[in-house]
């Protein structure tokens, strides 16, 4: 027999969520609502986390918008080749990602004794202030270097191939030696096997980099955007 929460999380996103997704443009894969926009792809979902036996539940609500053309330019480099698309260029995530600064996010929790005609507004809500705002923001591949700064994971070696592919090598090459300086330090503190590994990609994706053909990759900008 179906837990409560698991009736209300199906009918706040079949009755509410599906809908609105459907009525902008996206289509459905199991739970999961895809879009396409030029160059850009979109994927969003809502997902339940159960706790408390299953009596208790919260929904987390995620959201990416991936650049094609930046995914097949960095698929080339053998680090991303096994990588999916909405990992390797894609800019987003949870719901905090989406917030103004300083907000903290309003997680949506399904009870024993909650309403589905009251939460599914709340859900619906969040998408229609955060999340398509973000998603229509970061279209532009400037709002996504932005969002990719400070990151030292493989969105560092990202946030380098999209400043290059707006015609700035200098700078893509000096946020790579920011990431190489980065994991060198913390080689030399921690020499773990992951963190020699991380320095090695970061290195060789330097010199790829630097030899790269950018054409039929690149896109446009304004000169003071990067």
């Amino acid at each position: 027999m179906q837990k409560h929460v698991d009736i209300v999380f199906q009918r706040i996103t079949s009755d509410f969520l599906y809908p609105l997704l459907k009525a902008h443009g996206y289509y459905q894969r199991g739970r999961v609502f895809y879009n396409s926009q030029g160059d850009c792809e979109f994927r969003a979902s809502a997902l339940l986390n159960k706790w408390g036996r299953g009596r208790s539940a919260s929904v987390t609500i995620s959201a990416i918008v991936a650049f094609r053309r930046l995914w097949e330019f960095i698929r080339q480099f053998d680090y991303f080749a096994r990588t999916q698309m909405f990992t390797a260029a894609g800019c987003g995530g949870g719901i905090e990602r989406m917030l103004p600064s300083g907000r903290k996010p309003n997680w949506l929790a399904i009870h024993e004794h909650s309403n589905a005609d009251a939460l599914g507004p709340e859900l619906v809500s969040q998408y229609q202030e955060f999340v398509f705002p973000f998603l229509e923001r970061h279209t532009d591949l400037k709002e996504a270097i932005d969002d990719w700064e400070g990151n030292t994971s493989f969105e560092g070696m990202t946030r380098a191939a999209a400043i290059l592919l707006t015609g700035n090598r200098d700078q893509a090459l000096l946020a790579v030696d920011r990431l190489i300086s980065c994991h060198q330090e913390r080689y030399e503190e921690f020499p773990r096997a992951s963190e020699a590994e991380a320095l090695d990609a970061c290195k060789r994706f330097r010199s790829f980099l630097e030899s790269a053909d950018t054409s039929g990759f690149r896109y446009r900008v304004s000169s003071d955007q990067v």
